[in-house]
């Protein structure tokens, strides 16, 4: 048996024994046509009728968050960030992760994501509604108690785009640093052994989710870090920055297989 095939191994059964925490990033939703950050800044430099390398002056040393705060407070940007979300077909990684909460492997998914793919899979699964819990329902949350959730960080797409805009605008600013330190402090244990698994997660937000996990974040949480990548094969190496002093691995493989069940994603399907 080989190394990867050992490691998935053992994820599955921190799986099974309800001892994984899934944290989820904008790569998941890559094949469903949802942008990533990359993206989104090509998008507004064409909108905007400027260079990319104009806009990356416009915007150097800000974060993302604070851009699109600003940026949304244009009705016709808003207008043309909402095309850029859209209607999108969850993947075979949110049905994945939708399942993992309907068969109580977990009890919540945290995400970046603005998104509502992983709703939509729960939802067409099921026949009902998955809890979004998003950053004005945090103080309230009881991780331990309750129905499956998902635990949108950076707010939730709807049909209020408006709302949108105030939830990334209160990300901008520092002191939200202490409302994802908190809530983040309630989903992952300091005192137990457990997986905790980022998928498609870049771990770039060092404006507000990275110095939490930073404090958070023992040697008793074991990390695997799953990169995405169109690629066929499969590899294994190190934890890398800004994880390199835990424990834990990273494996790259396609987060985003757009069909349920294709050898892409199999592996994940634990």
């Amino acid at each position: 048996m080989n190394n990867f095939q050992k490691n998935i191994d053992r994820l599955k059964a921190d799986v099974r024994c309800g001892r994984t925490i899934f944290f989820v990033g904008a790569g998941v939703s890559l094949n469903s046509g949802v942008p990533i950050v990359s993206n989104i800044y090509s998008e507004l430099a064409d909108f905007l009728e400027i260079t990319r390398e104009e806009l990356q002056i416009m915007i150097s040393g800000r974060p993302f968050e604070s851009i699109m705060a600003l940026l949304l407070m244009d009705d016709h940007i808003r207008d043309h960030f909402k095309k850029l979300f859209g209607q999108k077909i969850p993947t075979a990684t949110h049905y994945y992760l939708a399942n993992q909460l309907i068969n109580s492997n977990a009890r919540f998914i945290i995400t970046t994501n603005f998104d509502q793919l992983i709703e939509i899979a729960y939802e067409k699964t099921t026949g009902k509604k998955l809890r979004a819990i998003v950053p004005k329902g945090f103080d309230d949350f009881n991780p331990i108690q309750g129905e499956p959730s998902v635990i949108k960080l950076h707010g939730c797409i709807s049909n209020d785009l408006n709302s949108l805009g105030v939830t990334i605008n209160a990300i901008a600013n520092t002191e939200n640093k202490e409302c994802i330190e908190n809530i983040l402090s309630k989903l992952i244990p300091k005192d137990e052994d457990y997986s905790l698994v980022f998928m498609g997660y870049s771990g770039s937000d060092v404006f507000d989710i990275g110095p939490a996990l930073e404090k958070i974040l023992t040697k008793r949480t074991y990390i695997y870090r799953v990169r995405h990548s169109n690629e066929e094969y499969r590899f294994i190496k190190p934890l890398d920055h800004p994880y390199q002093n835990l424990n834990g691995i990273e494996l790259e493989c396609n987060v985003s297989s757009p069909y349920l069940g294709r050898p892409q994603i199999r592996q994940f399907h634990l």
